[in-house]
């Protein structure tokens, strides 16, 4: 038993995707069913259910951010193709692409000829949990003889780290809020000087995504694919939430501008994640507050601690066995 809240009339259900009692509504598209888990305590606390039970009934509009609604929307809709278009007796599945019929043994949604066409090709070496291009014999760290082959898609590797980012910048796990400096100083911008430095911070995030694929992927040709996904995903989020396309363009032109920036910086201290922690720290807080060490001391640990968790997610969304 999951509690949860209806969308449309804010009445408490305990199961996100059942028929609502008080207004009949029953989640059934992707992102319907994505906004009713959003909506649950699976998301939210049980204030914050309380919360936005009252905002709905009111006649306010509930605002849930657009990135985590359109990955989890995604995820069900290829949860759902999978579901309905697998056979078990015969074990075959329908891709989504193609439509074509293929033997599964994971309801796959991609039949393996789109799921070539769509994925990159590694050599991978387990020892060093490193990846390199499929030409390369000896893994680049231990010198050892990489054989082992693997196909992923780039959207596979860049979706966890997309979600800590905005976990991080527009959800429960922010980076200032159990910090003793941070997180009180920034109470005291104005909303438009906090809006801003939650962009600066996010714009930085992503490039520290960017040196966390960097840091599995050896190769600068297989992680242009990947940021190529980190900006599909972030282009179908804008959409999402209402912006139109000459908006949702300028938005997605003004966060490559702003990697080139970090990038230019990275490649003159060879991507020091401190340094480059410094200039962030000067962009975010720089002429918005006061400067103070314990700020700095703060910034510098959550950054570290941020890029060590990137890593791992895109160590482990790479070498995890694909059932």
């Amino acid at each position: 038993m999951t509690l949860a809240i209806c969308a449309r009339c804010g009445s408490q259900k305990f199961d996100p995707f059942v028929v609502c009692e008080c207004c009949g509504f029953e989640p059934k598209r992707p992102v319907d069913k994505a906004v009713a888990i959003l909506l649950s305590e699976h998301n939210l606390s049980e204030q914050q259910l309380e919360e936005n039970q009252l905002l709905i009934r009111s006649g306010g509009q509930v605002t849930l951010d657009p990135l985590r609604t359109v990955m989890l929307a995604e995820d069900i809709e290829d949860e759902d193709f999978a579901t309905e278009n697998f056979d078990p007796e015969g074990r075959t599945s329908k891709c989504k692409q193609c439509s074509t019929l293929f033997r599964s043994e994971s309801h796959r949604t991609l039949c393996p000829a789109c799921f070539a066409s769509a994925s990159i090709e590694f050599r991978i070496c387990r020892k060093c949990r490193k990846a390199f291009p499929p030409n390369d014999r000896f893994c680049g760290t231990c010198g050892k003889p990489i054989d082992e082959r693997k196909r992923v898609l780039p959207i596979t590797l860049v979706k966890a780290p997309a979600l800590l980012i905005r976990l991080r910048v527009a959800g429960p796990y922010l980076l200032w809020n159990e910090s003793g400096y941070i997180g009180p100083s920034l109470a005291k911008l104005s909303p438009e000087d906090m809006q801003g430095a939650a962009s600066e911070v996010e714009y930085f995030l992503i490039y520290v995504g960017l040196m966390a694929l960097r840091s599995v992927i050896i190769s600068k040709e297989l992680v242009t694919p990947f940021m190529q996904a980190i900006n599909d995903l972030y282009r179908r989020a804008y959409i999402a939430s209402g912006c139109g396309m000459v908006r949702t363009f300028k938005l997605l032109d003004h966060i490559k501008s702003k990697i080139a920036e970090y990038e230019a910086f990275g490649g003159r201290f060879k991507n020091d994640i401190q340094a480059l922690s410094y200039s962030a720290y000067m962009k975010v807080f720089h002429k918005k507050m006061e400067e103070h060490l314990g700020i700095l001391l703060e910034w510098n640990s959550a950054i570290a601690l941020t890029y060590q968790q990137l890593c791992e997610l895109v160590a482990e969304n790479l070498f995890k066995d694909q059932g």
